[in-house]
């Protein structure tokens, strides 16, 4: 039986918050069985457990790795060190990177049980983890993340968590990259192409370079561009015949989240989609986002701001073709 200050440390921090709608079964079994155990009842949460790890069928590794972590715990605690070190194991072997936080408050000896295991597996992979390594690998150098082009409309961004065996030269080894999480499958590509083409230190443990597996996480944010550049590639895609190309450009350049158009280049960019969406035989559209764009270019040079000649001959090129339709 765990020490009773044990019993109330879990009491305190192991209780789940309620089930979840969309919950997997093995991670609702989890749950339950964390209740069970902070209430002492080591048999119970042990069956729960053993349910959620007997599950037949496609189980997510997060969810497996977590019921496997959990029994390793309450093995411990029922005295089981053996089944437990075997429970660890078999976590780690699904992710050799696996981090449990919190095991030292449960007890020091089951953190250093698990490090124990961790570590094993990681020389039986031929690597280390970056807390079992006296310098842990640094990213020195290398390239932003190209952000996709077909997320600007959809404005994704956030953390994405990568691992990867950094090898003895500090190059990431290609084939250990893999992604923990990702705000849209869309950013892991241009992540590990990041990765790959980056330098970092290599590891070291007595001075001796060894292989490293790190977790990174990496903020991906919208890029700013330039409204003005935008249009100018978008007239240049329209003057080649790629009428929806110019238009997704021109949609960027007025999207305020990534560009922050002046008033300026939004008088260039109603005119230059005005112009596109008439081309595409969608007149309505094409001639309100012409109307639009000179009304603005008229306030603006009613208060005297001093507009770019190219927007002005664009101007004035609009105006005397609706005139010209006109007649």
């Amino acid at each position: 039986m765990p020490r009773p200050a044990v019993v109330v440390l879990l009491a305190v921090i192991l209780a789940p918050p309620g089930a979840l709608p969309g919950q997997s079964r093995v991670s609702h079994l989890v749950d339950s069985a964390r209740v069970q155990l902070a209430a002492n009842h080591l048999d119970s949460a042990e069956a729960l457990l053993r349910a959620a790890l007997d599950i037949a069928g496609p189980v997510a590794p997060a969810d497996r790795n977590n019921a496997l972590v959990w029994d390793g715990i309450v093995q411990f605690l029922r005295g089981h060190e053996d089944l437990a070190r075997a429970e660890f194991r078999q976590a780690l072997a699904l992710d050799p990177g696996l981090e449990v936080n919190g095991l030292d408050q449960l007890s020091p000896e089951l953190a250093q049980l698990f490090q124990q295991e961790k570590q094993a597996v990681g020389r039986s992979h031929g690597f280390y983890v970056s807390k079992d390594v006296d310098e842990s690998p640094r990213r020195l150098s290398g390239p932003p993340v190209v952000y996709p082009r077909s997320l600007l409309r959809r404005h994704v961004q956030g953390l994405v968590q990568i691992a990867a065996i950094i090898d003895t030269t500090g190059r990431p080894e290609p084939g250990s990259l893999e992604i923990l999480s990702t705000p849209d499958s869309g950013l892991v590509e241009p992540v590990k192409q990041m990765m790959l083409a980056s330098q970092f230190s290599p590891g070291r443990l007595k001075r001796a370079a060894v292989r490293v597996m790190v977790q990174m996480a990496v903020d991906v944010r919208l890029p700013r561009l330039s409204a003005a550049e935008l249009v100018g590639t978008a007239r240049r895609e329209l003057a080649a015949g790629h009428r929806d190309s110019a238009l997704t450009l021109v949609e960027i350049a007025l999207d305020t989240a990534l560009t922050h158009p002046t008033d300026g280049e939004r008088v260039y960019a109603l005119l230059v989609r005005g112009v596109a969406a008439s081309h595409a035989g969608r007149d309505s559209a094409g001639g309100a986002d012409l109307a639009e764009g000179l009304a603005l270019y008229q306030t603006l040079t009613a208060r005297g701001v001093d507009l770019a000649p190219f927007l002005r001959r664009l101007a004035d090129s609009v105006r005397l073709s609706r005139r010209n339709a006109k007649h």
